[in-house]
């Protein structure tokens, strides 16, 4: 697998993990949400859309909290990303760029995001998720 397919991978595999997390399709067990939480960085923060800070342990306890939450989404609620891009490499960090759309039955809305990972062996897909940065895209579809 080439450094595009492992940032596709791991990016697809952990949307996967918090659609199905919010949906309540995973148990709400320590194991199920290590999926998350083994991929995060200590040092991990991300800007949420609106502009917010959340370092590792605030968005750990965000994500925590919301298991379950969209099951009641008429529709379903889904996460679908797009257009992931690797942008660089120097030495064991990488920048990728994505695209995640949610729906909720009727609407959607998306968000590009920029994101710093670093190289790791022992993690799903080699990566370790060190920055995230959120904009809100301006069309929703």
């Amino acid at each position: 697998m080439n450094i595009q397919e492992h940032i596709e991978r791991e990016i697809i595999e952990l949307h996967e993990f918090f659609q199905q997390w919010y949906r309540g399709e995973l148990p709400k067990t320590d194991e199920a949400f290590g999926r998350f939480s083994r991929v995060m960085a200590p040092d991990f923060q991300i800007i949420l859309p609106g502009g917010h800070v959340l370092d590792r342990d605030a968005i750990l306890d965000h994500v925590r909290k919301g298991h379950g939450e969209d099951r009641k989404v008429a529709g379903g609620f889904t996460i679908e990303i797009r257009n992931v891009r690797h942008r660089f490499t120097a030495g064991k960090i990488i920048v990728a760029t994505y695209e995640e759309w949610h729906g909720d039955g009727d609407e959607s809305r998306g968000r590009v995001s920029s994101v710093v990972f670093s190289t790791d062996d022992t993690k799903p897909n080699g990566l370790y998720w060190r920055h995230l940065h959120e904009t809100w895209l301006e069309n929703a579809e």
